[in-house]
């Protein structure tokens, strides 16, 4: 397995607009890669590509890295016509253009679930679009970040579904932790025994399923103690707290301090 301490890019630098390529149905590509390299990514549809005489299936999800000199033929289903992102870039290494990569390959990688990568894509050409060294350095981050993504897909396994079910949760827990959610609701979203999503949670996320969500509530009480100017008890119903009390407990058990006294000891609001 590779170690992502010997990676030798730690960014890049696009050479042309990121873009987004609906394909028509007599769609079909052949060409050597230039003196650039291109980050492709699939969104919709399926069809094959040949990289260097190897030949993949291509379905959404499926991410490449194609190098300077590489030969690529590719084509689709005309019923099933592909979407794709491509981004051609110059990797960096400590801030100077690398003219090669040993390292940070990705050939055929299929990521399942890729939400992250088509809202990335998208936000990337959104970014790029203003024309202006924001944008474009906030649609190289973003590229970037994809890339990472794809090689820890290829490189260092694929996540279990159950597993991936339950990081899928945290995350729209996270979003939203006013809404309680019970541990037996949790596995059933999960597609688990209560007592062996516990024991998955734990062993993912390092604390009980429980103990999570009232951390991530009390981690939101604070935001909203020191950045707002909700009162204690608009906070607790914000929340998802029924009784101002049984908030004031849980919160002074889990920082040290009651909400007033870290509401005090907290900056002033600027006006």
């Amino acid at each position: 397995m590779v170690s992502v301490e010997h990676l030798d890019v730690d960014g890049i630098r696009l050479v042309a607009p990121p873009a987004i390529y609906a394909s028509e149905p007599a769609w079909r590509w052949k060409a050597e890669i230039p003196a650039y390299f291109n980050f492709w990514f699939l969104l919709k549809g399926r069809g094959g590509l040949i990289c260097e005489g190897r030949e993949y299936g291509l379905t959404p999800g499926s991410a490449f890295l194609f190098h300077p000199g590489q030969q690529v033929e590719a084509w689709h289903d005309p019923k099933d016509p592909i979407v794709n992102f491509a981004a051609h870039f110059q990797p960096l290494r400590r801030g100077r253009v690398m003219r090669s990569l040993s390292v940070f390959q990705l050939e055929g990688v299929i990521i399942p679930a890729s939400f992250f990568m088509g809202d990335a894509a998208r936000l990337a050409v959104k970014a790029a679009s203003y024309g202006d060294r924001l944008g474009v350095r906030q649609a190289e981050g973003l590229i970037f970040q994809m890339m990472c993504h794809a090689w820890r897909e290829m490189h260092m396994g694929p996540v279990p579904v159950r597993d991936r079910n339950i990081l899928e949760l945290v995350e729209t827990m996270r979003s939203y932790p006013s809404q309680w959610r019970t541990v037996s609701e949790m596995a059933r979203q999960a597609g688990m025994s209560p007592a062996h999503f516990s024991r998955r949670f734990r062993s993912l996320v390092g604390e009980p399923p429980n103990r999570w969500q009232a951390r991530i509530r009390i981690d939101r009480a604070r935001e909203l103690l020191r950045h707002s100017p909700l009162t204690i008890g608009e906070v607790a119903d914000a929340l998802g707290y029924r009784d101002i009390y049984f908030f004031s407990r849980q919160f002074k058990r889990m920082t040290g301090t009651s909400p007033s006294m870290y509401r005090d000891a907290s900056p002033a609001l600027s006006s």
